[in-house]
């Protein structure tokens, strides 16, 4: 089987690879630690988090994450009693002048308040939705509205974590939002 993706490789393929490379750097049994996340599209130079349940990690736009070694993955070690976070290419909102730090040339950009449950999402990987991303300020400013935390394994299967609901009572979402995958095709020919 080939994969139809132009020069890049399947999504499975360069999951696996990534959880791998993660596994060597971290070391495997630390990857439950982490929460991971996929900077393939966003392409920012530097990713970080910030969360502030049950306090601020760090001050805006929070810590910077590991990226993981010949990969567009960064790894950032959660507190597990936070419930929502913010992925953010570290951009701040002043410089130390007090000025605005971010222009269209130099956009300050981020996902909306994502949620997480240690539980449920450790180890996983986010993977923002770069289609829902809403443009302010004449492109100075980015979020992305949507996106999906995705298991982060071995396998490198696509497979999409139920997000995680404010109310530990409630049930799982029934539906959920697929992440593109690859195309495979096989030959019938001999």
């Amino acid at each position: 089987a080939s994969c139809l993706v132009g020069s890049e490789m399947c999504i499975r393929d360069r999951y696996a690879e990534a959880y791998k490379k993660a596994a060597e750097q971290l070391g495997e049994e630390n990857l439950p630690k982490y929460y991971f996340f996929d900077n393939s599209e966003s392409k920012w130079t530097k990713v970080g988090a910030y969360w502030w349940t049950p306090e601020e990690n760090a001050a805006w736009p929070g810590q910077e994450a590991i990226q993981i070694e010949g990969t567009d993955v960064w790894a950032v070690e959660y507190n597990a009693e936070t419930t929502k976070i913010i992925f953010n290419n570290l951009v701040p909102d002043k410089d130390a002048e007090g000025n605005v730090a971010y222009s269209p040339e130099n956009p300050k950009a981020q996902t909306s308040d994502v949620k997480v449950d240690a539980t449920t999402n450790a180890g996983n990987i986010y993977i923002p939705n770069i289609e829902s991303a809403e443009a302010k300020e004449d492109g100075a400013a980015i979020t992305y509205k949507e996106g999906n935390w995705v298991v982060f394994d071995a396998s490198g299967e696509p497979s999409v974590v139920p997000e995680p609901s404010e109310e530990p009572s409630k049930p799982a979402p029934s539906e959920s939002k697929q992440p593109t995958t690859c195309l495979l095709y096989t030959s019938d020919a001999a």
